[in-house]
């Protein structure tokens, strides 16, 4: 029977093969040079494909049995190995340690590679105008210009009047052009679209670059700029005349916790306090957190003893001074050591934020939520001094009573968190 197959198969690619060059011969013959050249050319690729085509299926053939045989012994060499470590109460750890230790390495020796390629990039391309590096991601197009002159220029983030103004005042060739380039969304904004794309693309820079491209445009980088992050996800808020937009970043190239966040495919379970709401992309859940209970302050209160030691040292005699000092000295070995293990298990990228900010305890959707909500409910909004809004229009804060709107953004990674 294989014998048979083979014989058609190859009859069949001798008449594909021969046909075109048949053809190409008798245009030889009558002088059609071009016609001539097409023909041969086309019978030269079709051989290469029909040779590729049997070896390709021969060697999945025959290489098959040879693959599962490897697999097998394989499986037989390294089974007892696995079942012995499963059960042993010092290798099996001691192996775990080991990889999450070198899986921890790789990480930090990622993140040190980010800012030495930062820097490579700074000498190629110039720093910006804070004197910090950009990232890869920007190297290739360092402008960061939220408007383009080609599109109509607007004061604020573009409404639906502003679309329907302006699709009032075209010429009926410039709808004729708008009809067929622009896609198929009601009220669909072009500028609005740039500006949220050029956002998407700033999220990726330090902060420091965020705030003084955000200024050039005319955001209130003073009173509402939120950055916000959440393990190994970043994100910003910001504030203009009253649209609220949500900036999510996308992956880094240099993190492997966002390519891990990625490939988790699985679907998780998502619970509300009225029930089931469904399934979601388990990695991209997982990496916003679950939104904070409604006991927020006691949750806060718990996270808060996690992650603080308090110490007390007393000298009122020479006992207490070294049961004090005995009992102080346990707590900070045990606080070193778990939390160092707990790091290397769990690593996370504090750079954008600094190490010294708590990016573990609260979600980036409690994080999210709290601070858009005080934006849209709260006339007077509160900085880290306390001070309010109404006290800084002084200081050129305006308040509206106008409708908010929020726009989410992003791309990559950035794009799925800011749909989930």
């Amino acid at each position: 029977m294989t014998n048979i197959s083979n014989r058609i198969y190859l009859n069949v690619s001798l008449v594909i093969v021969f046909t075109p060059a048949l053809v190409g011969l008798y245009a030889v013959n009558h002088h059609y040079s071009g016609l001539s050249q097409a023909m041969f050319t086309l019978s030269a690729v079709c051989l290469g494909l029909s040779t590729t085509i049997f070896t390709l299926l021969k060697a999945f053939k025959h290489g098959i049995p040879v693959l599962l045989f490897i697999l097998r012994s394989l499986n037989q060499i390294f089974s007892p190995m696995a079942l012995y470590l499963s059960q042993s109460t010092l290798l099996g750890p001691v192996l775990s340690i080991m990889i999450r230790v070198f899986f921890f390495v790789g990480f930090i020796i990622l993140l040190m590679s980010d800012q030495c390629m930062r820097g490579i990039v700074g000498r190629c391309v110039g720093k910006h105008s804070t004197k910090r590096n950009l990232t890869i991601i920007n190297a290739m197009h360092t402008d960061f210009s939220f408007s383009d002159h080609t599109l109509p220029h607007t004061e604020r983030l573009e409404t639906k009047e502003h679309t329907d103004l302006h699709t009032k005042t075209m010429t009926n060739k410039e709808q004729s052009i708008s009809a067929t380039d622009m896609p198929k969304i009601p009220h669909y904004s072009l500028s609005l679209a740039y500006t949220l794309s050029v956002a998407s693309k700033l999220v990726y820079e330090d902060i420091e670059v965020i705030k003084y491209e955000l200024e050039k445009y005319g955001f209130d980088v003073q009173c509402t700029f939120r950055p916000i992050a959440y393990q190994n996800i970043c994100a910003f808020i910001i504030e203009k005349e009253n649209d609220i937009i949500l900036v999510f970043r996308g992956t880094n190239p240099l993190n492997i916790q966002n390519y891990l966040t990625n490939i988790n495919i699985g679907m998780g379970a998502v619970e509300a306090p009225w029930g089931p709401m469904g399934k979601v992309h388990k990695g991209y859940w997982s990496a916003m957190g679950d939104p904070l209970p409604c006991n927020h302050n006691t949750q806060l209160n718990d996270l808060s003893l996690k992650t603080r030691v308090q110490i007390e040292l007393t000298n009122t005699s020479v006992y207490q001074t070294v049961l004090t000092t005995c009992i102080a000295t346990a707590k900070v070995f045990r606080f070193f050591i778990y939390n160092l293990f707990y790091h290397v298990k769990e690593p996370i990228d504090s750079t954008w934020l600094g190490p010294e900010v708590d990016i573990r305890s609260h979600s980036m959707y409690s994080q999210a939520e709290h601070y858009i909500m005080e934006l849209v409910q709260s006339t007077g909004i509160n900085d880290e001094n306390g001070v309010t809004k109404e006290s800084r229009d002084v200081h050129g804060c305006h308040e509206s009573q106008k409708e908010k709107r929020l726009f989410i953004t992003g791309h990559s990674l950035g794009g799925a968190l800011a749909t989930s």
